[in-house]
């Protein structure tokens, strides 16, 4: 087609301009000023004879000339011949490394060749014994740098915490800085309390102090300013998972909220979705118990977040919103709550059953394909139903940022479910999966564009960012679904955890010392690694993969959870980094040791 060649005729640095700077990696059209293309070496002449020919467009904004492609119909061409070059680059690395490979057993070969066979067992035998000795000391050296660098971080940590402190009650952005760090809390279960640093605990610990020095008893304070109490104090328990406390007094305040003098539905509304939360949070706490009293929790948390939707004011915007976001929290929990139904598949291993006569601890339930479906099938309509109301909230409200952080939840969200029920193996229809992977990836994309759109409207919030990278990472998941059927897919889902790494890398130089960071970008690796591992198996993807991981077991040992001791043992003993696992598990034991008892 005309379409497919009116690109052909171009030189190479004007369409890797075009391929890379006016078509953005979610496939969109972008501008570019004209002044960075000629900085990168292309002549005006040659953008001038593409906007004769009605490929590209100038336009005059803020004082500067930009270019831009004319119309939406030539953004897929582009980016077909984006892949194509992607993948003719990728093709000669390849040749070029077995070219390389090839010279090296050549080389290798005449030198055994001239080597006298006694000479060589002695030559080995003294390498291996140097590289375990040299391997020996670098391991001991990074753990003890390791060591010293934690210490100091936390040095520094705690003196950032009491400046910010400072900072942020005196200009009065408390509530701000503390949804921010609870948004970033949350979005991920297994690091919540690394998330929960002392800044966040100290700011709530102060502004309780800073109420209580008005010298008031408990019984003279405001009903409102009580309330306001109460709910630091739980939120300071839920994050750091004192949670029978946190559920007593949520439980203590919902008794006596019919009594007060509060008109104000907002206090219900905030003290049910917390005490859901925290019941969600103690059935995801249970998994580590072979009790099987997940089920029961999830459940009551799914009815206090019902009863906190029932009291919401859906007469006005921000009330359907509330709303909107309530019932997507529903769709999480049903989401939990299917999981148990699905052993084997999503860490649901180790579940026993309360409705047989006699359980067995650590025995696994029997697979419930009925039950998963169906709940799958629930949450996935409630979200998708919750979606529809966000979306007309963002329709009439563009910027405002929790509308664009609700619906970019609920894509996510989505995305997972459909995810989720491919992974589960029910679905016996091929058109059925192959429809399950497109719904996935098209509300993945859906999410990770808004996310970007909250950055840039926002573009210093650490939890935007930490969703970007979770979003990229369940992308790149997807993709190498695709790959067990077609090997084509492999580098769209090199693309995505890559990407996911480099947010990281930029997480981690916004703030070096935070744990949280550490721990995400680790496990980005973790991904690649297994991609390498698992899937590729070529000779090159084994180094690169044994160099990888030889780098992420020294970033931040301390943050590995246990429950992923085994994973990474395995692939350090199939990857001959013996050594260095050891290293790091000393490692991880005395910087636990450290932060138990500074």
């Amino acid at each position: 087609m005309a379409s497919e060649r009116c690109f052909d005729e171009i030189s190479p640095p004007v369409r890797h301009f075009v391929e890379d700077e006016l078509v953005t990696s979610s496939g969109f059209r972008k501008r570019q000023e004209i002044n960075e293309a000629i900085k990168l070496g292309i002549a005006k002449e040659e953008l001038d004879a593409l906007t004769d020919r009605r490929l590209l467009r100038y336009e005059e904004s803020g004082g500067a000339t930009w270019v831009e492609l004319t119309r939406d119909l030539l953004v897929e061409t582009v980016l077909i011949s984006r892949r194509d070059r992607e993948a003719s680059e990728q093709l000669k690395a390849a040749e070029a490394k077995v070219l390389e490979a090839r010279r090296a057993e050549t080389i290798r070969r005449r030198q055994i060749l001239a080597l006298g066979g006694i000479a060589i067992v002695f030559f080995a035998l003294g390498c291996v014994a140097l590289f375990f000795l040299l391997s020996a000391r670098e391991a001991q050296r990074l753990a003890e740098e390791n060591l010293s660098k934690y210490k100091e971080e936390q040095t520094r940590s705690y003196s950032l915490s009491r400046q910010k402190q400072e900072a942020l009650l005196t200009a009065g952005k408390l509530s701000d800085s503390l949804k921010d760090l609870a948004v970033i809390a949350l979005e991920d279960k297994d690091n919540s309390v690394q998330i929960v640093s002392p800044l966040f605990k100290n700011l709530l610990l102060n502004y309780i102090a800073t109420v209580e020095k008005k010298n008031l008893n408990d019984h003279d304070l405001p009903p409102e300013v009580e309330l306001n109490l109460r709910l630091s104090r739980v939120t300071v328990a839920l994050m750091t998972r004192d949670l029978d406390g946190a559920l007593q007094e949520c439980d203590d305040v919902l008794a006596q909220l019919p009594g007060l003098p509060v008109q104000d539905p907002t206090y219900r509304v905030a003290f049910f979705r917390l005490k859901g939360d925290i019941l969600d949070e103690k059935a995801f706490r249970a998994r580590f118990s072979p009790r099987n009293d997940r089920k029961a929790e999830w459940i009551r948390a799914i009815q206090c977040f019902q009863r906190a939707a029932d009291s919401c004011d859906s007469g006005s915007d921000d009330g359907r919103l509330l709303l909107a976001t309530l019932q997507v929290r529903i769709g999480h929990v049903i989401d939990y709550l299917s999981k148990t139904y699905c052993p084997g598949q999503f860490g649901e291993t180790n579940e026993s059953s309360k409705e047989t006569d006699s359980p067995k601890e650590g025995v696994a339930a029997a697979p419930d394909p009925t039950t998963f479906l169906n709940f799958n099938h629930q949450a996935f309509e409630r979200i998708n139903a919750a979606l529809v109301i966000v979306k007309r909230f963002v329709l009439t409200h563009l910027e405002e940022l929790e509308g664009l952080r609700a619906e970019a939840d609920a894509e996510n969200k989505l995305g997972n479910l459909a995810k989720e029920r491919y992974e589960s193996g029910f679905v016996a229809s091929a058109a059925d999966m192959q429809q399950l992977i497109a719904t996935a990836i098209k509300h993945y994309n859906e999410a990770l564009a808004t996310r970007e759109r909250l950055l840039r409207i926002k573009n210093d919030s650490p939890s935007d960012q930490v969703a970007v990278a979770l979003i990229q990472a369940n992308l790149g998941e997807t993709y190498s679904l695709l790959i067990e059927r077609d090997l084509s897919w492999l580098s769209q889902a090199s693309k995505y955890l890559d990407s996911r790494i480099e947010t990281c890398n930029q997480l981690l130089k916004i703030d070096p010392t935070n744990p949280y960071f550490k721990s995400i970008l680790r496990r980005g690796y973790l991904n690649k690694i297994n991609l390498l591992v698992d899937t590729v198996k070529t000779p090159a993807a084994l180094s690169e993969a044994h160099d990888l991981l030889s780098y992420t077991l020294y970033l931040g040992p301390e943050t590995i959870r246990e429950e992923d001791l085994a994973k990474l043992e395995q692939l350090c003993n199939n990857l001959d980094l013996q050594t260095q696992w050891g290293t790091c598990l000393s490692a991880r034991k005395r910087l636990l040791q450290l932060k138990s008892d500074p």
